[in-house]
């Protein structure tokens, strides 16, 4: 095979497939846009799922990318094969609904052959056991009969249940014999094993079925091809390295960890089999694979955290860390691995140098605060093996809390003489990775649905209008999707022309009704089918509805309105945040109903207070500039050239004709198919109501517009902070505590009905509950002397016999009795205590015993509650020592109570 380098070898590949009318693709996000099934994107055609699916047309049915891609479900095998990674590039070719089975073989082949220089007679070949088509087309081509075998439904059928599946046929590269340590030949080939003699560098997917997922398979309207190559191992061959590690991609980043550490890389461990330098290689791939995935997670918007995508980031980090500190990397070293993972990649990936300075920035923080976490897993071996002995829990613990490469740990414990089981260990990692699998693996696409592809009568939307006359009904379908000639009660109508919007871009349909002779349908939903027409699924309310009848159509206008204040302020909002906080923020995601706007974007930390006013003011400003919103019609490029934003490339490149331009004044410029106003003043008022976390970096504003929507929302909340405050007023003069900072706090609170004010009103109301809270601490250590005495004088007429103690109480305050509670337990260690407050719509149960009483007997407060909450449907928990919980069912006292009695 001809030496070429990674970044060579991307470009062959695109520029090969580009030369067979194939449309190149830019590598997407890391970060899926609104697609809940996968945490990650994770493989080429994830990003293309909505194609295939048939939910949208392609830009064109012949697509090209080199995908970045995270999978983490084989994390353990990072360093130890010489293919596995979390992070990698696949490279992808895709027909939809072009060409088949013939072509993609004649494609795959020329490439290798004629533009990688590959060696036909190196070339091996699996295909599905009843495909005799894709048999033929690879002896055609000239490969060896001997050089294909014909493999099982589990090798060679792609399956993933519900949806388009069909045959594969996989391309196998031949190293050679030195790559084939036992001698087993070709053996490892006909039967799978695993090796890095024959290595699978292609697989091409004939998706032609679509299963029911009832074991039922039919032909697809529209037969698909998809393949995917992994860029790493075509380098590794094409530069003839042992493992993807040694390749151009990867050494530079090797180099400079070696200048961190005296270990030093070995190349030629591979073949020697060197334990020594094995180990420490390993540890030198895990630091480079995962900081390179962390590098463009971070800079893909992704940020680290105890949940979802964010643990997963974590965990990366800390696993290099804990190999770091096993090449004795003294230094903070996360910093110049990520600089040099970025010289490597950026030629392909300029947008890596703009984000440098954040990524490094996180890494050192998290690296920070991974550095007692490190030492505290590497107390719990030292600890634990002081008996001789390494139990599995504590194994698997390192592994996934402290993020600790299982051979490593294996390592250790045998310079300790120790052994680990690694059968059971596997059990209990492979119980771990069935859970893991279910959200990180790739998903099934969604079913064809051939009736929508199949209907082609054309359709009109009149954009502008909210009324219709005589449109006339040219598809009827039951709510399944199923032609009928005529439904009543619920079904999908097409008409040939219509004013109704149906849901896209992230705005809801329109809402309204259809008046037919002597019957009135009213809208509930309206999508966009993939032929470009719009289908309305009706209730007829008692009537019939049949294909040729006529309509008036009738959008409710008051809703139209108020979408289109909420899509237009969508834009608004775009341009002030790249404006007033940080010009790289764009929208990942937005909603738009005629009661909301949400704008979701990727963001380092949450607004401040301050920073949401501004952001907040900014949009008014635009609004109260009065700006017109006009809209033309430009193709693609023109628009682009003139400055508009295109967020979903994708989508607007498989129009061919002209797409609309949304302009308001010289602030926004976006394509966009959605409902505006024709001016910003319509608008009339906008107000985030809130910015809520969605985790990994990820963040979503709330707000809302319109002087009557803002109004009531203003009204409901002032109200009740009106109450809030008034309470805590309450508190403080029954306590009869004297402060006059916090009597000025009250005399500062202006409930004036302003948006701006909402927002300082809430912070206000914060420095309010503040100052409260450390009033009435003073009150509840005074009180907590009264509730202990009340509690023993209680105890006294308990049974002495009897060691768990319980008490009730009404709406008193939980503080108050927390505290009170903590000190008896800490006095007495002969009882444990269980105490009961019933509130208005809520009970709250408290269990407490001292550390001394739960080592000396078999009591658990945790237990204890986790009982309550199943006998009430409540909720809670804690620790031995400590838990609480509480229930809806204000009934369950006497449950609660005789519960108790009978432990």
């Amino acid at each position: 095979m001809k030496k070429m380098t990674t970044d060579q070898i991307r470009q062959t590949w695109l520029d090969f497939f580009k030369s067979h009318d194939h449309l190149m693709l830019p590598s997407k996000s890391l970060i899926p846009i609104n697609d809940p099934s996968l945490l990650w994107i994770n493989s080429g055609v994830a990003t293309l799922k909505k194609y295939f699916s048939g939910i949208e047309n392609p830009p064109s049915q012949r697509l090209v990318n080199s995908q970045r891609a995270i999978r983490t479900n084989d994390i353990i095998n990072v360093g130890v094969t010489a293919r596995h990674h979390t992070f990698f590039e696949m490279l992808g070719s895709f027909s939809i609904g072009d060409y088949f089975k013939k072509e993609a073989i004649d494609m795959a082949y020329q490439l290798l052959t004629k533009h990688f220089d590959v060696d036909k007679d190196l070339l091996f070949i699996t295909v599905y056991q009843d495909d005799e088509e894709a048999y033929k087309h690879w002896i055609n081509n000239g490969i060896d009969k001997s050089h294909i075998i014909k493999g099982d439904r589990d090798r060679n059928f792609w399956d993933v249940g519900q949806g388009p599946c069909g045959p594969c046929t996989e391309i196998f590269y031949d190293r050679g014999s030195k790559y084939d340590f036992e001698n087993i030949g070709i053996k490892l080939f006909h039967d799978d094993l695993e090796n890095d003699r024959y290595v699978e560098i292609w697989n091409i997917v004939f998706s032609q079925f679509n299963n029911d997922g009832k074991g039922n398979y039919t032909e697809l309207t529209r037969k698909n091809i998809d393949t995917g190559a992994g860029l790493e191992r075509i380098a590794s061959i094409s530069q003839n390295v042992p493992t993807d590690f040694d390749t151009d991609s990867f050494m530079p980043i090797v180099n400079i960890i070696g200048t961190l550490t005296g270990k030093k890389y070995h190349t030629d461990a591979y073949f020697k089999k060197d334990l020594e330098h094995t180990s420490i290689n390993h540890d030198y791939k895990v630091i480079a694979d995962h900081i390179k995935a962390c590098v463009f997670a971070i800079a893909d918007g992704a940020m680290p955290s105890n949940k979802d995508r964010g643990s997963i980031l974590r965990r990366l980090i800390r696993r290099a860390m804990v190999c770091a500190r096993r090449l004795d990397i003294k230094t903070s070293f996360t910093a110049p691995v990520a600089i040099s993972v970025v010289d490597v990649m950026q030629n392909y990936y300029p947008y890596l140098k703009n984000e440098i300075q954040r990524v490094t920035d996180v890494l050192a923080s998290e690296e920070k605060l991974f550095n007692i976490t490190l030492d505290h897993g590497f107390k719990l071996f030292e600890e634990t093996v002081k008996t001789k002995k390494l139990d599995i829990e504590t194994v698997f613990q390192m592994v996934d809390t402290y993020g600790f490469p299982f051979e490593i740990i294996v390592e250790l414990a045998r310079e300790r003489r120790i052994e680990i089981n690694e059968d059971e260990f596997n059990k209990r990692f492979e119980k771990h990775q069935t859970i893991s699998r279910s959200n990180h693996e790739v998903k099934g696409m969604a079913s064809q649905n051939d009736n929508l592809l199949n209907f082609t009568i054309p359709s009109t939307y009149e954009y502008f209008k909210t009324s219709l006359q005589n449109a006339e009904v040219i598809g009827c379908f039951d709510e399944n999707f199923k032609p009928v000639n005529s439904f009543n009660g619920k079904g999908w109508i097409v008409f040939n022309k219509t004013v109704f919007y149906a849901t896209s871009g992230g705005q809801i349909h329109d809402s309204g009704y259809a008046e037919f002779k002597h019957k009135r349908a009213t809208i509930i939903d309206a999508i966009k089918g993939p032929n470009g027409q719009h289908f309305h699924l009706f209730d007829t309310n008692g009537g019939e509805i049949t294909i040729g009848e006529k309509g008036n159509l009738y959008v409710d206008q008051e809703a139209r309105l108020n979408s289109a204040r909420n899509h237009s302020v969508e834009h608004l909002i775009q341009h002030a945040l790249q404006t007033v906080i940080d010009s790289t923020i764009r929208q990942e995601g937005a909603f738009k109903s005629p009661e909301k706007v949400t704008f979701d974007y990727q963001y380092r930390s949450k607004l401040t207070t301050e920073q949401i006013i501004k952001v907040q003011d900014e949009v008014n400003k635009y609004i109260h500039q009065e700006l017109p919103v006009d809209t033309k019609l430009l193709h693609l490029e023109d628009a682009k050239k003139e400055g508009a934003i295109a967020w979903f490339d994708d989508v607007y490149s498989k129009i061919k004709g002209k797409l609309r331009v949304v302009c308001m004044g010289n602030v926004s410029k976006e394509i966009c198919g959605g409902n505006h106003v024709s001016n910003t003043k319509d608008i009339e008022q906008f107000m985030i109501v809130s910015v809520e976390n969605k985790g990994g970096g990820a963040w979503r504003i709330e707000g809302l517009t319109s002087n009557n929507t803002i109004n009531k929302y203003l009204n409901t909340q002032i109200g009740a902070i009106q109450l809030q405050i008034n309470k805590m007023c309450k508190d403080i003069e029954q306590a009869k505590i004297s402060s006059q900072e916090f009597d000025a706090l009250i005399k500062e609170t202006n409930y004036e009905t302003s948006s701006k004010n909402l927002l300082k009103l809430h912070k206000h109301l914060n420095d309010v509950q503040v100052l409260w809270q450390q009033l009435m601490l003073v009150v509840n250590k005074q009180q907590s002397g009264n509730e202990i005495k009340t509690i023993k004088q209680l105890e006294k007429h308990l049974s002495s016999s009897k060691q768990l103690c319980y008490f009730t109480y009404s709406g008193e305050n939980n503080k108050v009795i927390n505290q009170a509670l903590t000190e008896l337990a800490n006095a007495d260690s002969e009882h444990a205590f269980v105490l009961i407050n019933q509130t208005l719509n809520k009970i709250q149960y408290i269990a407490i015993a001292s550390k001394d009483y739960v080592n000396k007997t078999s009591f658990n407060a945790n237990t204890l509650i986790k009982d309550l909450n199943q006998l009430t449907k409540g909720s809670g928990g804690g620790r031995n020592e400590f838990a609480q919980g509480g229930t809806a069912d204000t009934n369950a006292i006497e449950q609660i109570i005789n519960y108790i009695k009978s432990k």
